[in-house]
C-alpha cells in the first residue's frame, strides 16, 4: 500500500496543456477519484503516476519517494482501462495468470492465487472461457482480477465502467467499491461521471482542462462548491443558475433577476467584500427549491413550463423570463403547463459572474 503525491506537475502535448501546475496528496489505501469532462487531464495524470508519461515540470512521489527516474515496471502500479485490455486468445485463467508468470511464480502458487481471486470476484466458473464468451460486466471483473493478483501498491482505474450499459453500470458501482475495498490498496479512479465519483470515492479532485478546481470529500463538494464549475458538475439534477444584479435600496439589499427580487440584506457586507462587480449569479439546487400551489410569505411566483415524473419524485421546470429552473417535488405534486406556483429557495449560493468564484452561501 502507498500514498501518492503530485507536486506542481505540468504536462503539455504540443500547444495543448493537458495538466497545469497540479498538486495532489492521495492517502494510503484511499479511494480517490479524478472527476472531470473529456479533456480534463484525467488519463494523463494516471499515465504520469504509472510512469508511461513523464511530467514536463514538477515531481511525483510514491510513499514519499520521488519516482521520476523509476521505470514503470518497478513502481508496483497497475492500470485497468475501459477496454479491459484482455488477451482475446487466452482464457480467463490465463489472462489472470499472465502477470504472475511474468514474476516466475510456481504453477501451484499461480493456481491458488487465481482461484482465490476469482472466488472473490464471482468469476470462478468462468475461468475456462475466452473473453469473447463473457458479458461486459464479466470482462470488467476479469480485468480487475488480473490487477488484484499482482497485489499492487497503487491501482489506477481509467473509466472502467464506461463500456457497460446503464443498468449494469448502476449495479456495478456498489459491487465495484466493495471489490476495491478488498484490494486494500490505494485506488485512483478516473471518471467523467459524477455519480460514480460521489457514490464510491473517499475524496474527489474536480478537474477541467488540466486545472484542479477543488479537491475534497463528496459532501463538501456538494455543500460548499468553490466555484461555478464545481457547482455545475456535482449534483443531479444539476444546480440552477440565475443571472442577477446586486442592488441596495432603503437600507436593504436584493438580487434583481428582472422577473423577481430576492432579499439578501444579511449577506450584503459579505457579497460586497468578495464581488468584483454588481453582476452575480444565484445558484440553487433543485432539491433546495421548495414549491407550493398557494401563495405564502417569502415565496416568489413562477410559471410551470413542464413536469417530468422520475419516481419517487417529480422534476418541475419553471419559467423565469427566458430562463428555466428545475425544482424537485413529491410524486403526488400534480401540476400542468402554465400553472402558477410559489417557490422558496431553502439554500442559495452566490457566485461572482466575472470570476466564477463563490462569494456567499446561505441556508434559509
Amino acid at each position: 500500500m502507498a500514498s501518492v503525491s503530485l507536486k506542481e506537475v505540468s504536462k503539455k502535448f504540443g500547444d495543448i496543456t493537458a495538466v497545469e501546475n497540479l498538486t495532489l496528496d492521495i492517502k494510503d489505501c484511499e479511494f480517490f477519484s479524478l472527476l472531470g469532462p473529456s479533456g480534463a487531464g484525467k488519463t494523463t495524470i494516471l499515465r504520469m503516476i504509472a510512469g508511461v508519461e513523464k511530467p514536463d515540470k514538477g515531481d511525483i512521489y510514491i510513499d514519499s519517494v520521488p519516482v521520476k527516474n523509476i521505470p514503470p515496471k518497478e513502481r508496483e502500479i497497475t492500470m485497468v482501462f475501459q477496454s479491459y485490455a484482455l488477451f482475446p486468445h487466452k482464457s480467463v485463467y490465463e489472462n489472470m495468470a499472465y502477470p504472475l508468470r511474468k514474476r516466475k511464480m510456481s504453477e501451484a502458487e499461480i493456481k491458488r492465487t487465481v482461484e482465490e481471486t476469482a472466488e472473490i470476484l464471482h468469476i470462478k466458473p468462468l475461468l475456462s472461457r475466452l473473453p469473447k464468451q463473457l458479458s461486459g460486466g464479466e470482462r470488467q471483473r476479469v480485468g480487475l482480477g488480473r490487477t488484484m493478483v499482482r497485489q499492487p501498491k497503487v491501482c489506477l482505474l481509467d473509466e472502467p465502467l464506461t463500456n457497460l450499459d446503464a443498468k449494469l453500470r448502476v449495479e456495478m458501482r456498489g459491487e465495484f467499491k466493495k471489490i476495491c475495498r478488498n484490494l486494500k490498496t490505494t485506488i485512483v479512479y478516473a471518471t467523467p461521471d459524477q455519480l460514480e465519483a460521489v457514490t464510491m470515492a473517499d475524496r474527489i479532485a474536480v478537474l477541467d482542462r488540466g486545472k484542479l478546481h477543488q479537491c475534497d470529500t463528496p459532501d463538501v463538494l456538494y455543500d460548499h462548491p468553490k466555484n461555478l464549475f464545481v457547482a455545475s458538475f456535482i449534483g443531479s439534477p444539476p444546480m440552477n443558475f440565475i443571472n442577477c444584479t446586486f442592488i441596495e435600496e432603503d437600507k436593504k439589499a436584493y438580487l434583481d433577476a428582472a422577473e423577481f427580487r430576492y432579499e439578501v440584506t444579511d449577506l450584503a457586507e459579505k457579497i460586497k467584500t468578495h464581488m468584483t462587480s454588481s453582476e452575480v449569479i444565484l445558484g440553487v439546487r433543485p432539491e433546495h427549491t421548495k414549491i407550493v400551489k398557494s401563495m405564502e410569505e417569502g415565496y416568489i411566483q413562477l410559471e410551470v413550463f413542464v413536469s417530468e415524473r422520475v419516481r419517487p419524485e417529480i422534476i418541475v421546470d419553471l419559467k423565469t423570463g427566458e430562463k428555466i429552473i428545475k425544482a424537485l417535488a413529491p410524486a403526488e405534486f400534480d401540476v400542468s403547463m402554465g400553472d402558477k406556483v410559489w417557490v422558496k429557495f431553502e439554500k442559495i449560493f452566490l457566485f461572482d459572474k466575472r470570476t466564477g468564484e463563490e462569494i456567499a452561501e446561505k441556508v434559509l
